[in-house]
């Protein structure tokens, strides 16, 4: 596992600590009256959603801009549309394999048109061919009736 999840891990640790301290300021420093648990719940719910927020942004920030160059590609066609790829976590790696199935098919898409417009030639070639032995037969049929 690399940054994702590490990242997550390392914020509940986080939380888990604050918790811990909070805990222990509630009840030695401030003298675990009521006041002070409301206190340090108090202060421990702010570190908390403020450690969750930063973790959900930059996660789902990356997210949500793979899904967008997901949907515009799907949306336009553009096979040559690339995900950004932002450090070397999980979702980077998911930008990477994303940017190389694109390059993928767009070799595809490439050998696709080369190889119609080689079948394209090879059937006007043929039907030269088949005019020209169409006029010989004609020929030959016109002067064994003369």
């Amino acid at each position: 596992m690399t940054g994702v999840a590490w990242r997550i891990r390392g914020a509940l640790l986080l939380q888990l600590l604050t918790a811990a301290l909070c805990g222990w300021l509630a009840q030695i420093v401030f003298g675990g009256g009521m006041y002070a648990w409301l206190g340090v719940a108090g202060v421990l719910l702010v570190v908390s959603v403020t450690i969750a927020l930063l973790v959900e942004r930059n996660l789902v920030g990356r997210l949500t801009g793979l899904r967008q160059v997901i949907a515009q590609t799907y949306g336009d066609g553009d096979l040559t549309r690339r995900a950004a790829v932002v450090g070397r976590d999980e979702l980077a790696m998911v930008a990477v394999d994303f940017n190389r199935l694109m390059e993928s098919f767009a070799t595809i898409v490439g050998k696709l048109l080369f190889n119609a417009l080689e079948v394209g030639s090879a059937s006007r070639q043929l039907i030269g061919d088949a005019q020209r032995v169409a006029a010989g037969s004609n020929q030959q049929r016109g002067a064994a009736l003369a």
